[in-house]
């Protein structure tokens, strides 16, 4: 998002500075060539192993490399583009909110009910909670102070508290809300120090996001769709860039195959989104 512009990035000229650059860092051996096909548990693996350098996730640090490892680690902004700008993208909700992971069906005989129920889990922060993580003894002790102290020793087979909370509670994602101001009634811990710092430090540089509301059914139908091989083609090129480089004649067939790919249409259907609930806000 450029001031309410809506482009799609892997045709813009910072990505192509972006493959140039990967490209070298490749070809001086400091990218992961396996990077572009390992599963998750191999980059988690390799983080348990002490074998990742520097990299890009969007959960807890100790997730990725153990507690005995976070200390080893600092977290570092995006690097300018050529024109000395940072950009951070961001997101609208300010805690754990999956606005669109609630749907009734349309073939329900009893939608009023399906509602109720999202009343229901949203009704309280206790019930909250045990939604999002799970029941008091399992996942979490309450100290004389009434804090919220996550369990450190498990049973059930369960070896660290992401796993309590995927075991014991419905999991991260979900349609309950949890705003960031609950999250005062937990103890602090290092790891989530380590969040706050991680926000204080890319707040600053946060670019526009897309309003959140659903599209049109038909304009989701579509973006799908187009999605599908574009995403694909993407991958590959990006992956084929990073490993071969990009010259001005492989750039201008990128070009070309996202125009065949309908790339335009894909953009202005979130173009005319943007505006549209703009508009409306």
């Amino acid at each position: 998002m450029d001031d309410g512009v809506v482009s799609f990035a892997p045709t813009r000229d910072e990505y192509r500075d972006f493959l140039e650059y990967a490209h070298k860092l490749y070809e001086n051996g400091l990218i992961d060539p396996d990077g572009f096909v390992q599963q998750a548990a191999d980059f988690l693996a390799k983080g348990a192993a002490g074998r990742l350098g520097s990299f890009g996730h969007h959960s807890y640090l100790d997730i990725v490399v153990g507690a005995d490892k976070m200390d080893q680690y600092t977290m570092m902004l995006p690097m300018q583009d050529k024109n000395g700008n940072i950009t951070v993208t961001g997101r609208n909700i300010d805690g754990d909110w999956f606005y669109d992971y609630y749907k009734i069906s349309a073939t329900s005989e009893i939608p009023e009910v399906a509602i109720r129920l999202y009343d229901y889990v949203n009704s309280s922060e206790e019930i909250v909670t045990l939604w999002s993580w799970g029941p008091e003894g399992k996942v979490y002790t309450v100290n004389d102070d009434g804090i919220k102290v996550r369990v450190t020793e498990f049973t059930d087979g369960i070896t660290n508290f992401a796993q309590a909370r995927q075991t014991y509670g419905a999991g991260m994602s979900g349609f309950w809300i949890y705003p960031k101001s609950m999250y005062s009634s937990w103890e602090m811990q290092p790891r989530d120090q380590l969040m706050e710092d991680f926000e204080e430090l890319y707040t600053p540089y946060l670019c526009e996001t897309m309003p959140l509301d659903q599209d049109k059914q038909e304009v989701v139908d579509r973006r799908a769709e187009l999605f599908t091989e574009i995403n694909t083609y993407i991958q590959n090129f990006t992956a084929e860039s990073i490993m071969q480089g990009v010259t001005d004649s492989s750039w201008q067939e990128h070009l070309s195959a996202c125009e065949k790919l309908d790339v335009a249409t894909y953009t202005q259907d979130y173009q005319n989104f943007y505006d549209e609930k703009s508009i409306a806000e």
